[in-house]
């Protein structure tokens, strides 16, 4: 039986991605794990309410494509 509600993880973030998005080192080590726990929380919230639903849907039709072509290899 499928469990249509068990969640699969989409992404996370680090310390070195906020380097990567341009932020200072010195910044960065003012942060809490707490402060980055809201960070992933706002990103989650903000990801919601923008484009990850057509992301989403994108995503899953090619995977859908990929397995018809490629035997779900």
């Amino acid at each position: 039986m499928i469990d249509w509600n068990k969640e699969f993880v989409v992404t996370s973030i680090t310390r070195s991605d906020l380097k990567e998005a341009g932020l200072t080192d010195a910044q960065i080590e003012t942060l809490t794990d707490e402060d980055m726990a809201a960070i992933a929380s706002k990103m989650e919230d903000m990801y919601c309410d923008g484009e990850f639903w057509e992301h989403l849907k994108v995503a899953t039709t090619m995977r859908l494509e990929f397995s018809t072509l490629y035997g779900g290899m």
